[in-house]
């Protein structure tokens, strides 16, 4: 899986407005700066030898670092396979 794949990933769950599979919960001490960071990068696309390529932009003067982060965490959650079943029936009830 690449950055730009986990970026399309991301930025999906973000538009996820209602609890469930995909949905991003964050604690209401997070700052509007880590937001503004976290939705910092557009994708633009310009054209090599005719055909369209897409990539991600991060506009000047803006910052990042949380969407990095984040990427970062969901390429190592993914990176391993997790018995989710088996945590899940023996978590603390």
């Amino acid at each position: 899986m690449g950055v730009d794949t986990i970026k399309d990933a991301l930025y999906s769950r973000l538009r996820s407005s209602e609890p469930g599979p995909g949905y991003c919960h964050f604690p209401f001490s997070y700052e509007p700066e880590y937001f503004r960071q976290l939705t910092s990068e557009r994708v633009r696309t310009k054209f090599i030898k005719g055909h369209p390529a897409r990539y991600w932009f991060l506009p000047p003067g803006r910052r990042n670092e949380a969407l990095d982060r984040r990427v970062y965490a969901f390429a190592a959650l993914h990176s391993r396979n997790i018995p989710w079943e088996v945590l899940a029936n023996n978590a603390p009830t």
